[in-house]
């Protein structure tokens, strides 16, 4: 196993990580710049993942604090492949990242696939919570 030095996003660009210990983990701005921050390159996680030649994935879990929708927007080989998504919802911080739960359904929709919670056999409702989803076929 290693540690990526990129992000991942919906589309290739380059981020800014601040560090901020009163905070828990980096926090990644787009494209702000101060003495304190790193430059973090950004990548589709389709074209890091095709770029690390890894064997056919069965499984992906993102856990990106809101993010996750930007995230999946550039994971359209993931979601056609068989492999199982495991997603944490972080509803509350979609506005600041301009998504809403309409584009997932829709990203998960287009993919032929649903979203359940892990701990529910029914798909998910109308509206999303904070918790951890399976994007399934």
């Amino acid at each position: 196993m290693h540690a990526p030095t990129k992000a991942v996003r919906q589309r290739s660009s380059v981020a800014v990580e601040i560090r901020n210990p009163r905070l828990y983990g980096p926090q990644l701005r787009f494209p702000a710049h101060t003495p304190e921050e790193i430059r973090v390159p950004v990548v589709t996680l389709d074209s890091y993942l095709s770029e690390c030649k890894l064997p056919e994935l069965r499984c992906v879990k993102i856990d990106a604090e809101g993010a996750e929708i930007r995230i999946l927007k550039g994971a359209k080989q993931v979601l056609a492949s068989n492999a199982d998504v495991v997603c944490e919802l972080h509803p509350y911080a979609w506005r600041e990242f301009g998504n809403t739960f309409a584009e997932l359904r829709d990203l998960a929709a287009a993919a032929g696939r649903r979203i359940r919670y892990l701990d529910q056999d029914t798909e998910i409702g109308d509206k999303a919570e904070y918790g951890t989803v399976l994007i399934e076929r």
